[in-house]
């Protein structure tokens, strides 16, 4: 805890010095955050969390984030390249009706219904392909849609547990 106190200290003291131009904080749970928040002199401005259609954060952690004004930025938005995401058959009926990819399915979701940040990040050209078509030319779903998306959660976290 001290050691974690330190590292917090020592990056507010670049930020303060005008060395770093924000912070943030990626992987905490609701009681780490609020733990950094009693004793932050300067705030996280943004909070990374792994969030795709299998997988959101624990609501909690998501609250407490925005009461305080920091951004969630949802990373991993495809499930870090696991099959179980990209070719799940609801969010592939959903591209399909839309005439959209999958991909593209994942990020509407992520965009127009989640009210995240994203970051996207990948070596797969097809997916990079996808990402820059929604950019130039944004793919708004159906309600239904998103609706069917927010029921997929199981709880399939690829990078955790955290803690």
């Amino acid at each position: 805890v001290s050691q974690s106190r330190y590292a917090w200290r020592t990056m507010e003291n670049a930020a303060i010095e005008g060395k770093v131009g924000a912070l943030g904080v990626s992987n905490l749970t609701a009681e780490q955050l609020e733990w950094l928040l009693n004793f932050a002199k300067v705030k996280p401005c943004v909070l990374q969390v792994e969030y795709h259609p299998l997988y959101r954060p624990p609501v909690g952690l998501l609250t407490i984030a925005k009461k305080n004004g920091i951004k969630i930025q949802a990373y991993s938005p495809f499930g870090g390249g696991k099959k179980e995401i990209l070719e799940n058959h609801k969010i592939c009926a959903i591209s399909v009706s839309r005439k959209c990819t999958p991909t593209q399915v994942i990020i509407s979701w992520l965009i127009y219904r989640c009210d995240v940040e994203v970051v996207f990040k990948t070596t797969n050209s097809v997916h990079l392909a996808d990402i820059i078509a929604v950019v130039k030319n944004p793919i708004v779903l159906e309600e239904a849609d998103y609706d069917c998306v927010d029921s997929l959660d199981v709880g399939f976290a690829t990078y955790g547990p955290f803690s």
